[in-house]
């Protein structure tokens, strides 16, 4: 008989079983993303992030809730192939919504890929909701090289230094974000201070003259697998080569660790970031579609 969990918080055990199911899933459908495993940055802590499905003491199915807003979820499904056409997405999908309605969630995004909604075409009818090509974004990796040496600042006599961020950061770094992302200054503020709860996550803070002008946050998924979000600079000091010299350092930096490989997300149609990244060494795996929902 199919059980079902409700968890905000994975344990060890849950975390490896849920990344092997996630891996086999990848390799059958050939998909590339991976859904954020902890609940840092959901808008209500105590909400379940995560539902579990077990055939007897076998995980074969797997829903991750991604809420950082009062407003929409982000929903990310797993089936082990094995399982598959029995209803498991469904009943998954179903108690997500729930979830999400018990919380006054307007609307859930089922994020997807391109190359499975082009082979599975009928998710969107059989999920009720509606493919919005608008939301569409470039998922992109990076590669360390084998031998990495930290690139000297361009700019020598105004030099841009690196460092990872401290609580007297946070409330330069909101407005700066706020600002950049054109966000609430008070959710970026409450994000950035949970970071301090999660050992894997790492915000690196971009000072200028000893003034803060911007960061990144890279979350460190396995010890050789990252993910690339929130990279910003202030507005004033864009154009100037001063956000690509801080990318070049993080990602030094991150080599230094043993990180191997780093993923990020950027909007399909903001070419000028794609190329940046690309200049950086990321390049193109494939696209994140999204699926939306009205609860």
């Amino acid at each position: 008989m199919m059980e079902f969990k409700t968890t905000n918080n994975l344990n060890v055990t849950e975390y490896q079983t849920v990344n092997a199911l996630i891996s086999k899933c990848q390799k059958v459908d050939q998909l590339f993303d991976m859904p954020y495993l902890a609940n840092t940055f959901n808008f209500y802590p105590a909400m379940p992030a995560f539902i579990l499905a077990y055939e007897a003491t076998t995980l074969v199915g797997f829903v991750s809730i991604y809420a950082a807003t009062d407003f929409d979820a982000n929903l990310m499904v797993y089936v082990d192939p094995m399982y598959r056409r029995q209803g498991i997405a469904t009943k998954l999908l179903q108690q997500a919504k729930q979830i999400c309605q018990t919380y006054e969630y307007v609307e859930i995004v089922i994020q997807t890929e391109a190359q499975q909604l082009a082979k599975l075409p009928t998710l969107v009818t059989k999920f009720k909701v509606a493919h919005d090509p608008t939301l569409a974004e470039a998922l992109m990796q990076w590669h360390a090289p084998m031998l990495v040496h930290p690139k000297e600042p361009a700019i020598k006599e105004v030099p841009l230094t690196v460092r990872l961020v401290t609580l007297a950061d946070v409330k330069p770094l909101a407005k700066i974000h706020a600002q950049g992302f054109d966000d609430d200054v008070h959710e970026v503020t409450r994000d950035l201070t949970a970071t301090f709860t999660n050992d894997n996550l790492q915000v690196y803070v971009f000072e200028l003259n000893k003034q803060v002008v911007g960061s990144v946050t890279i979350e460190v998924a396995t010890a050789a697998t990252g993910y690339l979000f929130g990279y910003v600079i202030k507005k004033s000091q864009q154009g100037k080569g001063y956000g690509q010299q801080a990318l070049a350092q993080v990602l030094a930096l991150i080599a230094a660790q043993g990180v191997k490989t780093l993923s990020l997300a950027v909007d399909k149609n903001n070419l000028r970031a794609q190329y940046i990244y690309q200049k950086h060494g990321f390049v193109m795996q494939t696209t994140l579609e999204y699926l939306v929902g009205v609860l």
